[in-house]
């Protein structure tokens, strides 16, 4: 009986210091790691292994190979280009994306902005005064972390969004940490009215997110209660806040709840926020997503279809408030972008402000 061909792929890997070669576990597909006679690092794997039975009923699966792998070896593993398939077929296919495909060109250099942030550090860093000396560090070191978020952006989607989440964090800091989702999402709202009034009518003439704009609206509602139930000190500005200001408070606010309820839990943020649709139009959709959920597939069932029970909504792992979650803070999330830009206008509003 002659036996049935194995097909392999390969990968090549972001590079590390491999010394030899490493056989791994064929159990989950991997079969070799090792540096190719060229220098790339690669990963080679058992290409029929994890396919999904195309007529019976199939458990998917959920376990990351990739990722268990690198925690295995105390190292980062990232797929950087699908190199061969099959019998050896060479695809050489990219596996990390650019971190954009906005077009960059001279008018996007703004040398007075460049050389104005240049001069201020340095003059303050050199001032002697103790304050501005550490204005100057913190400044620098938010532009630092800018920086490092677009790179990240969007492979490491997540790193990123809550990267310039603490960029806003450090630029609207409070000492009351009992109400700091209040206090975070009242200083984002005060960042560009301008922007939010901009969002706010491009999204009111979508009918499909009629719905988002009253929760919106019931989230702001709830939480300006408490405020001023309580006397948090974000009561007054929150009190001046046109229907726009309201919109962008309630949608930072949700990033804040999954900040809490997901990202300190050991969870990602939900991956739509890095579903932006029509950037170069500056569409509403850019800056909320018009996904209405997210679930994982338990099961793989080609002839019967899904039946009751076989996805698992993403909302389940935060427990109670998996509803509130699934239904308000969902709709409301703010994409990769729409943080993007917000956390720019912040730093630019400091750098201003100096």
């Amino acid at each position: 009986m002659q036996e049935e061909p194995i097909d392999f792929e390969s990968w090549e890997l972001t590079n590390f210091n491999i010394d030899g070669h490493i056989v791994l576990s064929q159990k989950f597909g991997h079969l070799k790691m090792m540096r190719s006679d060229d220098g790339l690092l690669t990963l080679i794997e058992d290409a029929k292994h994890g396919l999904i039975d195309q007529e019976k009923d199939t458990p998917t699966n959920f376990f990351n190979r990739d990722t268990t792998l690198g925690f295995v070896l105390d190292i980062g593993i990232q797929k950087k280009k699908w190199l061969t398939h099959g019998n050896g077929f060479y695809f050489g296919t990219k596996m990390i994306d650019a971190q954009s495909n906005k077009k960059i060109s001279q008018s996007n250099f703004d040398k007075d902005l460049f050389e104005k942030i240049g001069d201020l550090i340095q003059t303050y860093f050199q001032s002697g005064d103790k304050k501005k000396e550490i204005e100057a560090v913190k400044l620098q070191y938010l532009i630092n972390e800018y920086n490092n978020a677009r790179l990240l952006y969007p492979n490491f989607y997540g790193e990123s969004y809550l990267s310039l989440m603490r960029i806003i964090d450090a630029l609207g800091g409070t000492d009351s940490a009992h109400t700091y989702a209040s206090d975070y999402s009242t200083f984002v709202a005060t960042i560009s009215p301008k922007l939010n009034q901009e969002l706010y009518d491009k999204l009111k003439a979508l009918a499909v997110y009629s719905e988002r704009m009253e929760k919106a609206s019931e989230v702001f509602t709830l939480v300006f209660s408490e405020a001023v139930k309580n006397k948090w000190s974000c009561h007054k500005t929150m009190s001046s806040f046109n229907d726009a200001d309201k919109f962008v408070f309630s949608c930072f606010y949700s990033a804040y709840q999954y900040r809490n309820k997901f990202v300190h839990k050991g969870f990602p943020f939900p991956s739509v926020v890095k579903e932006s649709y029509g950037v170069e139009e500056d569409s509403a959709i850019a800056y909320i997503s018009p996904t209405l959920g997210m679930s994982w597939s338990r099961f793989n069932r080609p002839t019967t279809g899904l039946k009751e029970g076989d996805s698992m909504d993403i909302h389940e792992i935060v427990g109670n408030d998996a509803e509130t979650f699934k239904k308000t803070y969902f709709l409301l999330v703010p994409t990769w972008y729409f943080l993007k830009e917000i956390t720019r206008l912040g730093l630019i509003n400091k750098i201003n402000s100096l």
